[in-house]
């Protein structure tokens, strides 16, 4: 591969296996298609990266704990962001992704704890499990129309994300803001019963307000409590008999308030959540 690339490299065939230099800013050039996973993993030097229109995928923890990369300069052919790709790089301020991205793999921004904006593609339909998990620091999300699925500890420990609003094509939502202690305000766009799981908003501290387009009873189906009979139970990993588990909850057992306005009905509803997990028959 014939690449003018300062520093130290290996790549064939469109394919960057490494690279290792002292540069605090790397512009890649046209060609490469794809970065190997490990590729850049742990250069803590690297400051700011222009990824070319060519590249296709990055691959897993390529860029994982390179901890003093700022910005990241997305090329509009990218498909692929392997698991852990980004992880770990803590000086990340903002991302934003091309809208041709189609996969966005588990924990691809963990602990990336200045992250404060991150806007996702309507081209990704899943945002896996702990995609953002440890960004403590962010503030604003954006969830394009499109996205169908937001997994579990998607954004878990988020501690500074204070609203979101949920696509009209979300149609499963499990144990994905666990823990987003500041989040007060949620806006669903959707409508209709969701498959929303066990303690969707679990360990959220404030009372919760949320805009619902669906009726009252949809939202009652999908955030309300839900009764286990007898089927295996995704977040105890056993099959449960009998057992309450609520999508609302509060990690000591203490009062979590959620309420909805209902746009279908006009109607508000009122959940209360206590302690999560099997309250007996």
């Amino acid at each position: 591969m014939n690449f003018d690339i300062p520093g130290k490299w290996r790549g064939a065939d469109g394919v960057l296996f490494w690279w290792q230099g002292d540069e605090e800013e790397l512009v890649l050039p046209e060609g490469i298609t794809e970065l190997r996973e490990y590729s850049f993993r742990g250069e803590s030097g690297l400051k700011r990266i222009v990824l070319p229109e060519s590249l296709v995928k990055i691959g897993r923890d390529a860029f994982k704990r390179c901890t003093s990369l700022q910005e990241v300069v997305f090329g509009k052919g990218l498909r692929i962001i392997d698991t852990g790709a980004f992880s770990g790089c803590k000086a990340l301020l903002s991302a934003i992704l091309p809208e041709g991205l189609e996969v966005l793999e588990s924990s691809a921004f963990e602990d990336c704890k200045n992250l404060k904006r991150f806007y996702i593609p309507g081209g990704i339909r899943a945002v896996n499990a702990s995609t953002f998990k440890n960004c403590s620091a962010l503030e604003e999300v954006t969830i394009s129309e499109g996205v169908e699925s937001i997994s579990i500890f998607a954004f878990d420990s988020c501690t500074s994300l204070k609203s979101v609003t949920l696509p009209s094509t979300l149609k499963n939502l499990h144990k994905s803001f666990y823990k987003c202690t500041s989040l007060s305000e949620v806006k669903m766009e959707f409508s209709g019963v969701i498959k929303a799981g066990a303690s969707v908003f679990f360990g959220c501290n404030n009372p919760l307000s949320v805009t619902f387009k669906g009726t009252s009873e949809e939202f009652k189906k999908s955030f309300g409590p839900v009764y286990t009979y007898p089927e295996y139970d995704m977040m105890y990993g056993e099959r449960c008999v009998g057992h309450w588990h609520y999508p609302l909850g509060h990690p000591d057992g203490e009062k979590f308030i959620c309420r909805a306005y209902c746009e279908a009905d006009g109607a508000t509803v009122e959940l209360e959540g206590g302690k999560v997990g099997p309250f007996g028959d």
